[in-house]
């Protein structure tokens, strides 16, 4: 039935004792995954482990404690024996666990202070202050030596901060620990990685199920992308697009998981919206797709297939063929606009903060979904990463470890950069911000821009005080008003700072006569070969069920264009017709195309 549909794949959990099915896909040349390899409990805190971090707002002992060498011993011991067991049919790659985390999901959780872990944190706060009087001075502590050092919690925090202005918060005894502890889940990360490779070389290993950029949980992505070598990561608050600005030049698996909503043209959708993104596959999760809804006769059972998903067979084939190349070959490049979006996770954690006051001592009791509907950095930077794209660019996600390890020339790659809620500065960032601007560079932020250092202590004077700033309003609201004339509005005014900069977008779409249309254009680089794909870009699935439309493309330079689709050559121009599914996408190879910046 796999087959039937045209479904390139399968999935093993955890593997030990399952050669029948290694056996399978050899026998069918049928690859697979293996899910659970570390085994279920260790990264992902389940039954009574998990009610023990849950809703509680005093500092934490982790349950299996990722410092604790007993917890590396047990998952190393699961991935050998399911690795083993696993490593010679077709497999494609190993998964620790399924959303995986610190805690339960992103659920506030203060954890850990297993006497190990922070042994280690006393270690790495000395290599990272120095000397004790340093760490004093920062946090307006007391203490005489770093092994009397204990981390703040948050309910610490804010008993201190809830009746301060912004002006003269400390965050840093609380962020500090927060830091170490992404840090640490990395690390384990990363040596579980080490391990995996050496059972089974070649092979990726990584995670499903990736939370959202979040304070807990261990989900800085700065972090996580060094971490690991492929990720399925729900794509909430753009984790998508920072994973594909991360991993672009040194291309990494990444997926989506497909639940179908029984709506055939809402699935196809989606899995050309993520093949055109750069996801080199999907989990399907095939629930009711077998089973018929009520009992059929034994003869009829086994031939089931849910009636939305056989209308998607033909997707299915096409995005697993000769169109998905161009998008799947790790050689492939994005070409974003020279436009960079900064990634700063000490700001994340501090916009957390002032966004959880508003609870009060009910912090603790927060839900995953919560911080997913409402948290103010995310909802910012999806606001962001749309209005761009509505306006015809694409943009890079710029990792603030990057600019703080190896203080890069960003003038050599973007004309802008955009400062969204970039609340923590250090100084080091700060220098090579204004280093960009002295070469010409255009800056966005709004008012909230380094009003802390990295640690989350506030400034006296801000990080790039001085420096020539284009100030925007915070654009939160753009997503609820994306078709209003506010929305208009918004994109006009981004449109005009962005062109100043010297940027206009390598196309325009229209659709029915109108522009913009929410249409996104993305452009792909192999060697010599251009690409461009072509996919409706809602915030929900607004517009995807209508009919097949006209559309025009408008380049700035005569190019060639061939629909890779129909394999119909549109000739030499800069103005071209097509027809365009709102359900669909539409591919082209763009030939004679030399409008690419310094980066390409």
């Amino acid at each position: 039935m796999y087959q039937k549909l045209g479904i390139g794949g399968f999935h093993i959990d955890r593997g030990a004792e399952q050669q029948d099915k290694v056996r399978f896909s050899l026998e069918k040349k049928f690859p697979y995954y293996v899910d659970h390899a570390a085994d279920k409990g260790f990264l992902f805190l389940s039954g009574k482990n998990a009610e023990s971090v849950k809703g509680k707002s005093d500092l934490l002992i982790r349950p299996h404690s990722l410092a604790d060498p007993q917890t590396i011993a047990a998952m190393k011991a699961h991935l050998e024996k399911n690795i083993i067991a696993t490593r010679n049919g077709f497999v494609l790659a190993y998964s620790f666990d399924d959303e995986i985390s610190l805690a339960k999901l992103i659920s506030p959780a203060d954890v850990d202070i297993h006497p190990l872990s922070l042994a280690k944190f006393r270690a790495w706060l000395k290599q990272r202050y120095g000397a004790i009087e340093t760490l004093n001075q920062q946090w307006n502590s007391r203490f005489k030596n770093f092994d009397d050092v204990m981390p703040q919690g948050f309910e610490q925090i804010r008993q201190k901060i809830k009746e301060l202005p912004m002006s003269q918060w400390n965050l840093s005894p609380w962020m500090d620990f927060r830091q170490f502890m992404d840090i640490q889940f990395s690390a384990v990360l990363s040596e579980l990685v080490r391990y995996s490779n050496q059972l089974a070389p070649n092979i990726p290993a990584g995670f499903v199920g990736g939370q959202s950029p979040n304070t807990w949980g261990g989900y800085d992505y700065a972090q996580l992308a060094r971490s690991v070598q492929w990720m399925e990561a729900y794509n909430i608050h753009e984790t998508n697009e920072i994973l594909r600005s991360f991993w672009n030049e040194d291309r990494r698996p990444r997926m989506q998981t497909f639940f179908s909503t029984k709506n055939p043209k809402a699935d196809s959708w989606f899995l050309w919206y993520y093949l055109l993104h750069g996801n080199q596959a999907v989990i399907a999760w095939p629930e009711g797709w077998f089973l018929p809804p009520q009992p059929l006769p034994e003869t009829e059972r086994g031939a089931y297939i849910a009636p939305h998903i056989l209308a998607d067979t033909a997707v299915f084939k096409e995005i697993q063929g000769k169109i998905s190349e161009p998008f799947v070959d790790p050689k492939t490049k994005f070409m974003a606009d020279p436009i960079g979006i900064y990634y700063s996770h000490p700001s994340i954690q501090a916009s957390w903060a002032a966004d959880t006051l508003v609870h009060g001592k009910t912090w603790p009791k927060l839900f995953s979904s919560t911080d997913n509907e409402h948290q103010s950095m995310g909802i910012l930077r999806r606001s962001w990463c749309k209005i761009l794209e509505d306006s015809g660019f694409q943009y890079e996600f710029i990792s603030y470890l990057d600019v703080m390890e190896k203080e890069p020339d960003l003038s050599r790659r973007f004309n802008v950069i955009i400062l969204p809620k970039m609340l923590c500065i250090s100084d080091k960032e700060a220098q090579v911000l204004k280093k960009f601007v002295r070469g010409g560079g255009t800056l966005i932020a709004d008012q909230f821009c380094g009003m802390f250092d990295e640690h989350g202590k506030a400034r006296e004077k801000r990080a790039l005080e001085g420096v020539n700033i284009t100030l925007t309003e915070l654009l939160s609201e753009y997503l609820a008003k994306r078709f209003s004339a506010d929305g208009e509005k918004w994109r006009t005014d981004i449109a005009r700072i962005v062109g100043k900069a010297g940027l206009t977008p390598k196309v325009k779409i229209y659709e029915a006569g109108k522009y913009p249309n929410m249409i996104e254009a993305l452009f792909w680089k192999n060697e010599n070969r251009v690409y461009l794909g072509i996919v409706k870009n809602p915030v929900r699935i607004e517009g995807i069920d209508g009919a097949e439309t006209d559309i025009r493309l408008e380049f700035q330079e005569s190019v060639e264009l061939k629909n890779l689709r129909t394999e119909r050559s549109l000739g030499r121009k800069k103005v071209f017709e097509d027809r365009f599914k709102p359900y669909e996408a539409n591919v082209y190879e763009v030939i004679g195309y030399s409008y690419a910046y310094p980066h390409f």
